[in-house]
């Protein structure tokens, strides 16, 4: 007696039941929402804070650097004054004593020309002040770089203006050839003097213009002149 086996008929693509995809929600927990809320909210505050400082840091640098250029310019132009004031009269002895080089029975007073160079007292308290006080290394570098050629112009000024004289002794008055050397030399060293004076003079006004430049708050005139006065 034989068996047969019946395959069921295939159930067509069409008739398949559509599978359910199930998409799960993620909750996050309220307290884990307010701890990112305020956690937000404190690292605003900190930046705000750190950014008002900073702010404010770089306000008192700028005042310190307006300060410090007040200062400058007010002592510049008190050199600047003195040196103008000296240039013509020590002009005015390098001529005499160019006379004398021509003829030596004019050298006679000699002795007073020497007598009458006093060593020349200029201020420096305020490149000193800047250091002491760090206003300068608040100072955009091309002011500063020209504040410090001036008062390189000024310290070789006084070392020149400190140099030594040439000593007219009687021996030198009764001896022409001796006379004639040191007439040279004072006049040699009025001419550096001058020169050094005339470069001295320009150095202070072209500073003083770029300190003025850069100043947000210029000295008033009135101030200037009683400084200067």
């Amino acid at each position: 007696m034989s068996v047969e086996t019946i395959t069921p008929p295939a159930k067509p693509k069409h008739e398949e039941k559509p599978r359910r995809v199930l998409i799960r929600r993620v909750s996050w927990p309220s307290w884990l929402l307010r701890v990112f809320v305020e956690s937000f909210f404190i690292m605003f505050s900190i930046l705000m804070a750190l950014a008002v400082e900073n702010w404010r840091e770089n306000r008192q640098h700028q005042r310190l650097a307006q300060q410090t250029l007040q200062v400058f310019e007010r002592e510049i132009r008190l050199n600047l004054a003195t040196i103008e004031d000296l240039v013509p009269y020590h002009a005015g002895l390098r001529s005499v004593v160019a006379q004398a080089l021509a003829n030596p029975a004019e050298a006679a007073d000699m002795r007073t020309i020497e007598e009458g160079i006093r060593p020349t007292i200029l201020q420096n308290t305020a490149w000193q002040t800047a250091g002491a006080s760090g206003g300068l290394t608040h100072i955009d570098v091309e002011t500063t770089w020209q504040l410090s050629l001036t008062y390189s112009f000024q310290e070789r000024y006084r070392q020149q203006s400190l140099a030594s004289l040439p000593s007219f002794s009687l021996a030198a008055v009764a001896n022409g050839e001796e006379l004639q050397r040191s007439v040279r030399q004072m006049y040699n060293y009025l001419n550096e003097l001058v020169t050094l004076e005339q470069d001295l003079s320009a150095a202070y006004r072209q500073a003083i213009e770029i300190i003025r430049s850069g100043m947000r708050e210029p000295i008033p005139a009135a101030t200037v002149d009683t400084a200067s006065a």
